[in-house]
């Protein structure tokens, strides 16, 4: 590496381009890709760009904004409007009396199930099933066996031999016997009362 005599009169890089390179050659390259690419532009706008109407062009941006629609003649079909389509109503609920039987005998069983219903079942005998939630059941008479489940049921009894519960919250509460009582779940109770 030669030591410059002078701080700051020669530098390691040169500015000057190589030899061989044509500076204007590489402007007129440029200006002709431009030119030719406005001329393009020119040249589908006036295809593409314009409408006739009754043979006098007019540019697109000089339509009006509304539109007229011609009156039907006696040679087209006559406009159908679309219909909209007739959603049925659901079947309505009879909520005067319970949907499901009410009394259950020895050997049966009945299931019931629902979202906060009140309910009063007569037992002489056989199974009662209760899930759903936030029910309130009554229960008269003596069952074989009564399962509570789901969340937040408030059941009542008279008697049974065997009483399940299990879910969330779920209460039970029977008047009579000596039930054998399995019970589960996260706070429900089964108490004689």
């Amino acid at each position: 590496m030669t030591q410059p005599e002078e701080l700051g009169t020669t530098t390691p890089y040169s500015t000057e381009p190589p030899a061989g390179t044509d500076n204007r050659a590489i402007s007129r390259l440029l200006f002709g890709l431009g030119l030719l690419i406005v001329i393009l532009c020119a040249a589908a706008y006036a295809l593409f760009g314009r409408e006739t109407t009754s043979g006098t062009p007019v540019a697109v941006t000089d339509r009006p904004t509304h539109t007229r629609t011609p009156a039907p003649s006696r040679t087209t079909a006559p406009r159908t409007t679309a219909t909209v389509p007739v959603i049925p109503m659901p079947p309505q609920i009879d909520t005067t009396g319970p949907a499901e039987p009410t009394a259950v005998a020895g050997g049966g069983s009945i299931s019931l199930s629902g979202i906060a219903e009140h309910r009063t079942v007569t037992c002489t005998g056989g199974a009662v099933e209760i899930s759903g939630i936030n029910n309130t059941v009554e229960i008269t008479g003596h069952c074989d066996r009564v399962g509570v489940s789901g969340i937040e049921n408030i059941v009542t009894l008279e008697s049974a031999d065997v009483i399940e519960a299990s879910g969330i919250s779920n209460r039970v509460t029977y008047h009579s016997g000596e039930p054998r009582i399995d019970s589960s779940g996260s706070d429900t109770t089964v108490t004689q009362g």
